[in-house]
């Protein structure tokens, strides 16, 4: 009886099955990134780099493949070429779910230590197999499923004992042939069982929608509008109406395009034309001020002092 294929070897490329990579995908031959079959629509995906060493791909997932990782070192990033949230940072000791179906990709390890990454990517009708075992199996990511509302979505939850513990396992496998093998597949279903856990009571777990280049477009017209109006900023409420986005895709859709709330984007907006002002002269502070939208002056020169480390009359005296 010969001894089945267990080795976790380099896949030859992205035009896989299980990647559904396009044209414009690009051929992975680095040596630290592996494959391990685990089972049938269950995959392992490794990658362990040397300090120093780079790390990019473009990818395409298919329409029904959904990802588990976790980060045990280093940091790395996906940029998502047809999304508002273009750019996803992904910090050590991070636990990920992503359902990115047909969303052209790119990712890249980012400079610093050594890399330490997992994936485990599991076919759809696998995953709703999986969750049917219960009332108490993440009924939140299977109530998602079974309604058909997942669409594209990227989850992280916080860095939790068992996860580094079972990904350090995986990692560091001193077995080989079968024992290997059956070592692999029992820590893979074990961290899945983690992160379903983790996904569904973990108070701290961070939800990312993604936007549409439409969304996208009105979020910034959003922002736009504060900063036209940014002497009588509309309420969000207002926002909202003005842009035909209701209020949850308009709150979240300021922390994916920008990284900040609406309130916290206005802010910054107010200090870039106060310094602008400042720089050209022609105003006086209480001038600038009320400029910017501040009635009462003293809290204007606290914001300005506290965005640029130095007082709006001190810095206008510098300038001139």
């Amino acid at each position: 009886m010969g001894m089945p294929d267990i080795h976790l070897d380099p896949i030859p490329g992205l035009k896989t099955r299980q990647t559904g990579a396009g044209p414009e995908a690009e051929a992975i031959t680095q040596p630290g990134y592996r494959r391990f079959n685990a089972f049938p629509g269950i995959e392992l995906i490794t990658l362990t780099l040397p300090p120093g060493r780079p790390f990019s791909t473009n990818f395409t997932k298919e329409d029904q493949i959904f990802e588990f990782g976790y980060i045990l070192k280093g940091r790395a990033r996906t940029f998502l070429h047809e999304a508002a949230s273009s750019i996803i940072e992904i910090a050590p000791k991070s636990g990920i779910i992503h359902y990115l179906p047909r969303v052209p990709a790119f990712f890249e390890v980012m400079p610093g230590p050594d890399i330490q990454m997992l994936g485990i990517e599991v076919h759809l009708t696998v995953l709703r197999q999986m969750l049917r075992g219960g009332e108490d199996v993440c009924p939140r990511l299977a109530g998602m499923i079974e309604s058909g509302t997942v669409n594209r979505y990227f989850e992280a939850t916080a860095p939790r004992a068992p996860q580094v513990t079972v990904a350090s396992q995986i990692l560091s496998c001193p077995f080989s042939g079968l024992t290997r093998c059956l070592f692999l597949q029992a820590k893979v279903l074990e961290f899945l069982s983690i992160q379903l856990e983790a996904i569904e009571n973990n108070g701290s777990a961070r939800f990312y929608g993604l936007l549409t280049r439409s969304e996208e477009t009105r979020i910034r017209r959003a922002r736009n509008i504060l900063k036209e109006r940014m002497t009588e900023p509309p309420t969000l409420d207002q926002l909202s109406d003005l842009t035909g986005l209701n209020l949850t895709k308009l709150k979240k859709g300021f922390k994916l395009v920008f990284g900040k709330t609406a309130y916290a984007c206005l802010h910054e907006d107010r200090m870039e034309r106060a310094h602008a002002l400042l720089s050209r002269g022609g105003m006086n502070v209480s001038e600038v001020a009320w400029e910017v939208g501040y009635i009462n002056v003293s809290h204007f020169s606290t914001a300005f002092c506290r965005q640029y480390g130095v007082k709006p009359k001190s810095f206008q005296m510098s300038v001139f």
